[in-house]
């Protein structure tokens, strides 16, 4: 900044910020699950933590090379990786 403040620098972002998410859809026959309040998802009986920051939103389970782990992903962005062996419950 060569001594400047950080003022003097800034710019108004030319990306528009939507005051609202569009709607968020996966494709049809996908393992969707909704994020529960304290930030969980049911899945094949038991309880899983994801992150309670994506409560009320819907995210897509996806199966990965280990049987046992699957990995969570927030429209294109994989999230977390959760153990099936390892439930809340």
């Amino acid at each position: 900044l060569s001594l400047e403040v950080p003022i003097s620098r800034y710019q108004i972002s030319q990306r528009a910020y939507p005051e609202t998410l569009p709607a968020i859809e996966y494709d049809e026959g996908l393992v969707v699950r909704k994020v529960q309040m304290n930030g969980h998802i049911c899945l094949y009986g038991k309880r899983y933590l994801v992150s309670n920051a994506f409560w009320g939103y819907p995210v897509l389970v996806k199966e990965t090379a280990d049987e046992y782990e699957r990995d969570i992903y927030f429209t294109h962005q994989r999230i977390a990786k959760i153990d099936l062996r390892r439930p809340l419950d």
